[in-house]
């Protein structure tokens, strides 16, 4: 894919912010509404989106194989990031904002945008949409457990049991044996599936609309606490990520669409989680809603750029 065609998909995209952010700026939508569309993506949007992928794909060796590389391939690169996250911005002085640095700098927004992006620029590759929703569910043990220990440096709020049970890891857990065993699901579900998934994108930005509405610019340019976990997460993450799989795919058989799902995942800005885990915690959360409205805007233009490198594959 050509940097301007990525671009103008990219800018397609983030144009349906647009509603979300005048709806915001003239009072029409609160934070309560805001909370309602998210548990709506969460809950609802986004699992269906994954079933409907599961439902339609059809089972091999091959794919369920690939589905494992993604599980591996993307719970390493995420330790892997939070390692090198930590040796960088351990030294900030002030511990919240190191922490919360250290989370916005290896958490990818693997849902509210991930799958946007990856339906935008592969709109008829089923299987990268269950490649993502293979990374999904490991994203939701990544955030109850490693990325709550980030954010609080405190092992009690590692909770086991939200890491295991939530919707992705429920519908992963449901889809699972109708996709090994072929079960053959009716149309008239599958088309009424794709429906609902298929607001997905327009909501999910809606939410990013309001968010940029929420926060004040000239507060959001200030602070290195903003700036270098973004440049770390949104090109030396995924490029870091890029060449690990080039290189393994070198020595063994790595489908190109598990390479294309997993950079696109680690491309994307800091994940909202991070400001929402700071603010349920307790914590000082303005540096970590900086550095996710902050890493959201400048994705708009590294989107483009590193998937264009895709076509160079």
């Amino acid at each position: 894919m050509d940097f301007t065609t990525s671009l103008v998909n990219v800018a397609i995209l983030f144009a349906l912010a647009i509603p979300g952010f005048v709806l915001k700026k003239f009072k029409l939508i609160d934070s309560c509404a805001t909370k309602s569309i998210v548990n709506i993506l969460l809950y609802i949007c986004i699992p269906v989106l994954a079933l409907k992928a599961f439902l339609t794909s059809e089972f091999t060796p091959t794919l369920a194989w690939n589905m494992l590389w993604t599980f591996l391939l993307g719970f390493g690169f995420s330790i892997l990031l939070f390692f090198f996250s930590k040796l960088i911005f351990c030294r900030f002085k002030d511990k919240d904002s190191s922490r919360a640095a250290t989370a916005s700098a290896y958490m990818s927004n693997f849902s509210f945008m991930g799958i946007p992006v990856i339906q935008a620029l592969f709109p008829d590759n089923s299987e990268m949409i269950l490649y993502a929703s293979v990374f999904m569910v490991v994203g939701n043990i990544l955030n109850w457990t490693l990325v709550s220990y980030t954010l609080t440096s405190v092992t009690k709020y590692i909770s086991i049991k939200k890491a295991l049970i939530n919707p992705p890891t429920i519908v992963l857990l449901l889809a699972l044996p109708l996709f090994f065993f072929s079960v053959k699901v009716p149309n008239v579900i599958i088309d009424g599936l794709g429906m609902l998934g298929g607001i997905t994108t327009p909501l999910a930005m809606i939410v990013i609309g309001v968010r940029f509405a929420e926060m004040n610019l000239k507060e959001l340019f200030s602070g290195v606490e903003v700036y270098i976990p973004s440049v770390f997460k949104l090109i030396v993450a995924p490029l870091l990520c890029l060449g690990i799989m080039l290189l393994i795919k070198m020595a063994a058989p790595l489908d190109i669409d598990i390479v294309n799902t997993l950079f696109i995942i680690m491309a994307m800005p800091t994940a909202n989680i991070i400001m929402m885990l700071s603010e349920f915690y307790g914590l000082q959360s303005k540096t970590a809603a900086k550095c996710v409205i902050f890493s959201s805007l400048f994705s708009i233009l590294t989107i483009p750029l590193l998937t264009a490198l895709l076509s160079l594959i």
